[in-house]
């Protein structure tokens, strides 16, 4: 089983990954959590260590003192959570700003996905053997949204 935090300062978006979930067809492949903050994230996977998600969903543009920016680098600077993959979203358009994202540490930038979006995602996280790289699934992912 696969398992998602999801961090955003926005309710509604947990809902949008939930029903990405569900409609991918991967609910029983998943298990997914949610922070609303850096505090609040920082606090779960303190507490779940044993047990750390296998990838992080995290919203760039987090309300409050710390930026999903920040919480990125703390995270990429703490082992355990240094492996972690982080998936970073925002509604910012990033394409035009690749040197942005990649030396932010994040592993895959995303644009405030769409849920069609989000269950491609998904399905390709959920089923890594049916691909041989992460790079080949991204390729595949991408392929898929044009």
């Amino acid at each position: 089983m696969k398992k998602i935090l999801l961090i955003d300062d926005q309710d509604w978006e947990f809902e949008i990954l939930e029903s990405a979930v569900t409609l991918s067809g991967q609910i029983e492949n998943m298990q997914c959590r949610y922070a609303s903050n850096p505090d609040e994230a920082l606090a779960l996977l303190e507490e779940i260590k044993e047990n750390l998600p296998d990838y992080i969903f995290l919203d760039v543009n987090l309300g409050g003192i710390y930026s999903g920016t920040d919480l990125l680098t703390k995270l990429k600077n703490t082992n355990p959570y240094s492996d972690i993959p982080v998936i970073m979203y925002t509604t910012e358009d990033f394409s035009m700003r690749p040197e942005f994202w990649q030396k932010s540490g994040a592993n895959y930038f995303l644009t405030k996905p769409t849920l069609t979006e989000l269950k491609l995602v998904l399905k390709f996280l959920s089923a890594p053997e049916e691909v041989e790289t992460e790079k080949e699934a991204m390729q595949k992912l991408l392929i898929q949204l044009v």
